[in-house]
């Protein structure tokens, strides 16, 4: 009789799968883009599968699933749209955020054209080339930049497993080099920001993650709140600014909200330096009137015990309360609610806080470790 894997040593296959994926789409993309992009997309499959294996084996296979067929390695698995609605239905919270869905299918997309259809990559001359391998850098890099966020949310699947760990960083190694492609698609579009700039009185900032001077800034259906969408990597369109006269100069400046919750001192446009509480008072002086009160829609908080953490990305303090969602400032993930810690009670946007009192949650240990110290 053949021994038959568990359900553990199956999951670890699966991860190992995925990495082995992971790092052949970083080597092959600049000799051979085709099927780093196919590579990719097979890693965010198995990624995703893995969460779902972690929870429950029968999450990933079909209408009638057999314990036998899954541990021999037969059963017929979901594919990325069924995975992708039982990630976002089968658990308290939804596993993965909209705008995880949207950068994954860039991938998806590009890959069916690849292995069903036809792409342009395969007949273009030198200078189309270039053009398209910038597109599919950076949908590689906004994707990846999705899943670190899922991976760091479900660390506890492979927390013990130091391959996996490694090979995940050795991945954000190599990936470096396809951060040239910004300054390629920045020069490309540079003379589009400056007629939009000019013609459409839009305001650009520079980007926190491609480090170009392309965050274009717009207005929101919120008053005194703006939105900003980076159109060279198309990675910060959560950012939230808000704007604030300063109490020294009465200029105007536009602040990021993520900024104004973790910083301890916030710049100015003139260059005048605030802290969060002089920043409070101009907002509170501003909103005197009993009209809507920009606190409130923002959810900041006056006590420090009134923070909320996202454990979707790690960010402490970055969760705010706009247009009726719980939205994480860094990377946009949102809820209608938001739950405490039962160990250090803080409250949290996401993850899984049913064993918080011994386990910890995504920003603490727990009573176990604290009675193990």
């Amino acid at each position: 009789m053949v021994a038959t894997k568990n359900t553990n040593e199956i999951l670890n296959s699966v991860l190992i799968n995925a990495i082995d994926f992971l790092n052949k789409s970083a080597d092959e993309f600049e000799n051979n883009t085709k099927y780093s992009i196919i590579n990719f997309f097979c890693a965010i499959e198995l990624f995703l599968k893995a969460r779902l294996i972690a929870e429950h084996w029968s999450l990933i296979v079909g209408k009638k699933p057999n314990l036998s067929n899954f541990k021999d390695g037969t059963s017929s698995t979901l594919q990325f749209d069924e995975l992708i609605y039982v990630l976002k239905n089968a658990f308290d919270e939804p596993q993965i955020h909209e705008d995880d869905i949207k950068a994954f299918d860039e991938i998806r997309k590009e890959r069916n054209r690849l292995i069903h259809f036809y792409h342009d990559i395969n007949k273009c001359k030198k200078e189309g080339l270039k053009e398209i391998k910038t597109k599919l850098a950076i949908q590689i890099l906004k994707a990846w930049y999705r899943l670190r966020s899922l991976l760091s949310f479900w660390d506890n699947i492979y927390k013990n497993n130091d391959r996996v760990i490694n090979s995940i960083i050795r991945f954000e190694a190599k990936i470096v080099q396809l951060k040239n492609y910004y300054n390629i698609r920045y020069e490309a579009i540079k003379n589009d920001i400056q007629k939009d700039k000019s013609k459409n009185n839009v305001e650009y900032r520079t980007c926190n993650n491609c480090k170009k001077e392309s965050l274009r800034i717009t207005d929101s259906h919120i008053k005194d709140i703006f939105y900003a969408n980076c159109v060279v990597c198309g990675q910060a369109f959560k950012e939230r600014m808000i704007e604030i006269e300063c109490p020294n100069c009465n200029k105007i400046s536009k602040l990021n909200v993520y900024d104004l919750k973790c910083s301890c001192d916030i710049n100015l446009n003139c260059g005048h330096q605030i802290n969060f509480n002089d920043f409070l008072t101009c907002v509170k002086q501003k909103y005197n009137d009993n009209s809507r009160n920009i606190l409130d829609t923002l959810d900041f908080p006056d006590k420090q015990e009134d923070i909320i953490n996202c454990a979707y990305c790690g960010a402490r303090n970055s969760v705010a309360y706009i247009n009726g969602v719980f939205t994480c400032t860094n990377c946009g993930a949102g809820s209608v609610s938001v739950r405490s810690c039962s160990w250090c009670n803080e409250l949290q946007l996401g993850g899984d806080l049913r064993n918080s009192y011994l386990e910890g949650c995504e920003f603490c240990q727990g009573r176990g470790y604290e009675d193990n110290v």
